[in-house]
């Protein structure tokens, strides 16, 4: 009797007990799905393979672009800035490490000599010098920091595109200083066999309205749009060998 007792106490269930563990089955069935869903969204998403100059990638499916420049490039008040404008039309990467003040021979240790490394750190399929405005104060000193510069990039990035756009300027007229930087710019990248691109003689801010008014210096977002479009005009496709 004992027996059979305890296997009627058995078969007995308390029906809040079936129900907690009915929810339990259910949550956890619906969890593992949610979770195969939520994984397969993420795999599907390519990584973000720029922005950080100190990453190492071995294989990638997009060019990846590096930009050195200053503070037209690197964006002052800005919600966009042109590289990133660029990168997205052409479906590259891009490594932006333009910063405010420098140049080639302007922002001391900052200046674009001292930023080959950062630039080359990424494996590059494309760099881009651009600028700059900020060396108009040691003029004397550009030609030699940009065949430098030039230098260092061909002997550290060896067969990868280099692209030399010269100081971008405001609307108003640039001084004979601004002039003599954008002509040493020029010769310095023609004597190293790369492409130069003279956004003083295309004027590409020439309308006051891509100027912001505070500073009267920088581009507004829309002058960010103008130098995307300019840029992506003057300098050809860039391709890579898939693996």
């Amino acid at each position: 009797m004992s027996k059979k007792s305890r296997s009627r106490t058995v078969e007995k269930r308390d029906p809040k007990t079936i129900m907690f563990w009915s929810f339990m089955a259910v949550a956890l069935v619906t969890g593992v799905a949610m979770y195969g869903v939520a994984q397969s969204r993420v795999s599907a998403v390519p990584p973000d393979e720029g922005r950080t100059a100190t990453r190492s990638f071995e294989s990638h499916t997009y060019p990846r672009l590096t930009v050195l420049g200053d503070s037209i490039t690197g964006g002052s008040h800005n919600n966009v800035v042109w590289p990133d404008l660029l990168a997205a039309k052409r479906t590259w990467y891009v490594n932006n490490i333009a910063e405010g003040s420098t140049g080639y021979s302007a922002g001391e240790n900052k200046a674009f000599p001292f930023k080959v490394d950062d630039a080359v750190a990424t494996t590059p399929d494309v760099i881009m010098v651009v600028g700059s405005r900020n060396d108009v104060y040691n003029p004397e000193l550009v030609g030699p920091a940009a065949a430098r510069v030039y230098a260092d990039l061909k002997a550290k990035a060896p067969n990868v595109p280099i692209f030399v756009v010269g100081p971008i300027w405001d609307n108003k007229q640039p001084p004979p200083a601004m002039l003599s930087v954008n002509a040493s710019i020029r010769q310095a990248a023609q004597n190293a066999g790369l492409l130069f691109i003279d956004a003083l003689a295309e004027n590409w801010l020439g309308d006051p309205t891509l100027i912001q008014k505070d500073d009267r210096v920088h581009p507004t977002d829309a002058g960010q749009q103008v130098l995307a479009d300019h840029i992506d005009r003057a300098i050809p496709q860039v391709t890579i060998k898939k693996s």
